[in-house]
């Protein structure tokens, strides 16, 4: 805040203060965004143990290590955090894949990323992070706002893998004309992994999701009619 002096229409100097705003001030972005992140991750946490419904605003702030009421401060409820939690999943498995994506360099090896970055377990990978995707799939479909995001991701995930599907017929000459149905059928497996690792964990052997999910993908590809000449 600085002082500037001038004179009045009637002559009278007068002195009015000026509020002086730091240009890199501006440039530093709010905590905000962080800690509804922070939350969000927190309910994840604390529903990989309890689930969903027992995992109280309290037992959320004390996972987050903050005061319940900034829990109410930065959400209007429980499940807006559940919304924000399915955001950062999202955004988690979305990073994964374009990573792995970009280390492949032909259609089987870039099929092989994309089941990899969703099933394989990695330090990339939060443990609550697989128990806790089965569980926003539970939600999905009694809460319309979980159940919007959820299918727009799966949505995604099923028109990224008909792709590389495709391309992975194209280089084996194969038809990819049923890539839309394969693409449903890994998407199915891939979710049903998922289901199993939260509710039936001893089903799978440790270790095993992603290879035998890689195995039914080539599968797949390889099931398809030769490529009319």
């Amino acid at each position: 805040m600085v002082g500037a002096e001038f004179r009045n229409p009637n002559g009278l100097p007068c002195t009015v203060s000026i509020l002086v705003v730091d240009p890199i001030y501006l440039g530093r972005p709010s905590n905000t965004d962080a800690r509804r992140a922070e939350i969000a991750r927190a309910l994840g946490r604390v529903m990989a143990r309890v689930g969903y419904e027992r995992a109280s605003i309290v037992a959320i702030a004390r996972e987050a290590g903050i005061a319940p009421g900034l829990v109410h401060y930065h959400f209007s409820s429980k499940s807006e955090v559940l919304v924000a939690l399915v955001r950062e999943l999202v955004s988690g498995a979305r990073r994964r894949i374009d990573a792995r994506l970009a280390t492949a360099d032909n259609p089987a090896a870039k099929l092989d990323a994309f089941i990899d970055a969703l099933l394989a377990r990695g330090e990339d990978v939060p443990a609550s992070a697989v128990s806790c995707w089965a569980l926003v799939g539970a939600e999905a479909v009694t809460q319309p706002e979980v159940r919007a995001q959820y299918a727009a991701f799966i949505g995604e995930l099923a028109r990224e893998l008909a792709g590389l599907l495709a391309r992975a017929c194209q280089a084996e000459g194969r038809s990819g004309e049923g890539s839309k149905a394969m693409a449903g059928a890994m998407v199915a497996t891939i979710e049903g992994y998922f289901a199993l690792a939260a509710a039936a964990a001893d089903v799978i052997p440790r270790g095993s999701a992603s290879a035998m999910a890689r195995h039914m993908a080539r599968g797949l590809v390889l099931a398809q009619p030769a490529r009319s000449k």
